[in-house]
């Protein structure tokens, strides 16, 4: 047996909850935990969501939640799966104020360097404040008997059984520590995750760390809406086309804001005052559209700076013998970058991918479970991760990318083509929102029209 914080013998207390097989422990209670809960409700007769923070009764910004006051786009992906994990949980994060778009038509977006066309594409792009959907889905799962959340705690450990297979979690109270038993342990306490150092007290073999450049910053700000736009609830994006950097999003929030959004690399200087940020917005590709929509917009707050200086993906899936039924998710696994906004729909994609195991009568076999989850969990994490090198790669071919001329005539053929082509529109958009693959823009007669048109 190990315990990964110290050993304790017999002087470690144990929380009385339902026996080991029957009990998960889910450790924080952001969207990636709540996800997994949603996920192992129906394998579990009991499921314990421990969370360090205390839970606020209303939707507020948490101090253990980085970028919590920032609104969130709801990408495809995340809708299909938080619908599928909790029914219903869409239309009351509508009711709860979440801003809700038709895809093409409500959402105007400049990309590939023109102005896409404005058609609907049978999809949707919903935003809500980050605190309102995590308030929304805890007031939906606890409505589950089999599911607890236990607040002010704190994860120091994991416990192994006799056979090296998950035996519980080691909690930090303010009574000490004690022992939650589960046969699962799921690991939802984000990118600072101390599970790396829970495993080598286990004398676990440790993942790899894959760090890649990103050197991303976004500026954000919320802004009065002018009056004519009061009741408008579209979206604005403007996308850098290579090898241009600079891009910019408005969302709507509440009845009368925008959430404005300003992005960069490291070549760009960021805006620090509403005067920098209505001239930076001036400099991005759309035909000044986001420019022309903030010029008299009234800022309600300071803008705020984040920076994501790099992207990282612990392997689990390399890992030879991995712990039975010690399961990363989220943040845990990958630290993505925040402007594409797939951090949600990752999660969410992961907690389905665990559900279908258990649909699929693993659960008897937690090794076996274990090593698809993590091969799978990776896999997810790392087409969100790649996806914009991939898609470049597919649209470009090898070695044109080394020739602006050659990108150039790549891209604006794919603009002609989506212009033409709303079937090829739609698909090419659900590459962004997760639910295509990158793969079709290999497909042969793609290639053909491309060439043609180049």
């Amino acid at each position: 047996m190990c315990l990964a914080s110290r050993e304790f013998g017999e002087t470690l207390a144990t929380e009385q909850t339902a026996s080991q097989d029957e009990s998960a422990v889910v450790l924080g209670c952001g969207i990636a935990g709540l996800m997994a809960a949603a996920a192992l409700r129906n394998h579990f007769d009991d499921i314990t969501i421990v969370e360090r923070d205390t839970l606020p009764k209303s939707p507020s910004p948490r101090k253990g939640v980085p970028q919590d006051e920032q609104l969130h786009n709801i990408l495809g992906r995340a809708q299909m799966d938080f619908e599928h994990l909790i029914p219903g949980v869409l239309d009351n994060l509508r009711k709860a104020g979440a801003a809700d778009a038709s895809v093409g038509d409500q959402t105007h977006v400049h990309e590939l360097g023109i102005a896409m066309p404005e058609r609907e594409l049978g999809l949707r792009l919903m935003s809500a404040w980050r605190p309102s959907i995590e308030h929304v889905m805890r007031g939906m799962i606890t409505e589950d008997a089999r599911v607890h959340i236990k607040g002010v705690r704190r994860a120091v450990g994991v416990r192994l059984d006799q056979d090296g297979a998950i035996g519980g979690a080691v909690i930090e109270t303010e009574k000490g520590q004690e022992l939650m038993p589960a046969s699962m342990v799921v690991d939802a306490t984000g990118s600072a995750s101390h599970a790396l150092r829970w495993l080598e007290a286990c004398n676990s073999r440790l993942p790899t760390i894959e760090e890649r450049p990103v050197n991303q910053w976004y500026v954000s700000t919320v802004l009065e809406r002018p009056k004519k736009y009061k009741d408008n609830t579209d979206f604005w994006l403007s996308l850098p086309n290579p090898p241009f950097t600079r891009g910019g999003l408005i969302s709507p929030t509440g009845i009368s804001s925008w959430y404005l959004s300003l992005s960069g690399r490291s070549g760009d200087t960021p805006p620090r005052t509403i005067e920098e940020v209505k001239a930076y917005a001036a400099t991005l590709e759309d035909e000044q559209a986001i420019a022309t929509l903030i010029k008299d917009a009234v800022a309600l707050g300071a803008p705020k700076l984040f920076r994501k200086p790099t992207a990282s993906i612990r392997r689990y899936d390399q890992l030879d013998n991995p712990i039975p039924g010690f399961i990363p998710i989220g943040d845990s696994i990958a630290s993505l970058n925040p402007l594409f906004g797939q951090g949600m729909s990752v999660a969410a994609w992961q907690a389905r991918e665990l559900d279908a195991l258990f649909t699929r009568g693993k659960k008897a076999d937690l090794n076996t479970l274990t090593v698809g989850y993590l091969g799978r969990a990776v896999e997810i994490a790392q087409t969100a991760m790649n996806l914009g090198m991939i898609v470049d790669q597919k649209v470009l071919g090898p070695g044109s990318d080394d020739n602006p001329a050659e990108v150039a005539l790549r891209y604006g053929a794919l603009a002609r083509l989506i212009e033409q082509d709303p079937d090829l529109h739609r698909r090419y958009v659900g590459i962004w929102h997760l639910l295509e693959s990158p793969d079709i823009l290999q497909e042969p007669e793609l290639l053909a029209r491309l060439d043609l048109l180049k």
